[in-house]
């Protein structure tokens, strides 16, 4: 898609055309398919509700339990993301890496993301398991994100 950075998207639809909503992408460094193993999509935290504002919502007590899985739809799949973990996390943090290199490390990492929750879910990811984080801004600290985690499944009609 040949975009330089992960901040034209802030300011443009996919399309893109210049928009002040910006649209939902993923981080540039990532692959399509979300074979990594953490893939990390954006999106802004809109007054109006849009974009990824209600990601906000898994701070509050109780609406976890109402919305533990989202639907992640492509033109090629439908995945559901079981989520794990809400964290508060800053840009520079490690919480936006990537890939591992070993499993020993993904696993930790994993365990200290799981323990750092804003909420309490019984889903455990295990280092054989892809990742998707829905990462917006919030305020509790300069610069603050939330990023919101969930284990990456196939859709299966039956859900």
């Amino acid at each position: 898609h040949n975009i330089q950075d992960n901040f034209f998207y802030l300011d443009h639809m996919f399309t893109r055309e210049g928009n002040g909503s910006g649209c939902i992408y993923l981080d540039k460094y990532n692959s399509g398919d979300f074979s990594d193993d953490n893939s990390i999509v954006y999106g802004h935290n809109m007054k109006n509700g849009s974009m990824f504002a209600s990601l906000i919502s898994y701070k509050e007590p109780g609406y976890y339990e109402e919305h533990p899985r989202l639907l992640l739809v492509t033109r090629e799949h439908r995945y559901v993301l079981e989520l794990f973990a809400g964290i508060l996390t800053a840009p520079a943090s490690d919480d936006w890496q990537m890939n591992y290199a070993d499993r020993e490390t993904y696993a930790a990492w994993l365990a200290d993301v799981k323990a750092r929750s804003v909420f309490t879910s019984p889903v455990t990811p295990t280092p054989e398991d892809r990742i998707v984080s829905l990462a917006t801004c919030t305020y509790e600290f300069d610069d603050a994100r939330l990023m919101v985690m969930g284990v990456l499944k196939e859709y299966k009609e039956s859900e």
